[in-house]
């Protein structure tokens, strides 16, 4: 399932990495903005595939703060 990336979380953290690299130059800044976007990704899918999900306003709260 991994390997297939059937949501394009791949493929969009790819995409956010290439422009993240336009605005910084340190590798370090770059693997902690991607870090904090694939986290965001993840909470996301969270949300939308949980409809019923007890605690959504508690992680909309995280993504928001990321």
């Amino acid at each position: 399932m991994l390997s297939n990336d059937p949501y394009g979380n791949r493929a969009e953290t790819d995409r956010f990495r290439q422009e993240a690299t336009k605005y910084l130059s340190d590798e370090s800044d770059i693997n902690t903005l991607v870090s904090v976007f694939k986290h965001v990704r993840i909470y996301s899918m969270i949300i939308e595939m949980n409809t019923n999900l007890s605690h959504k306003s508690h992680v909309k709260g995280i993504i928001y703060d990321s």
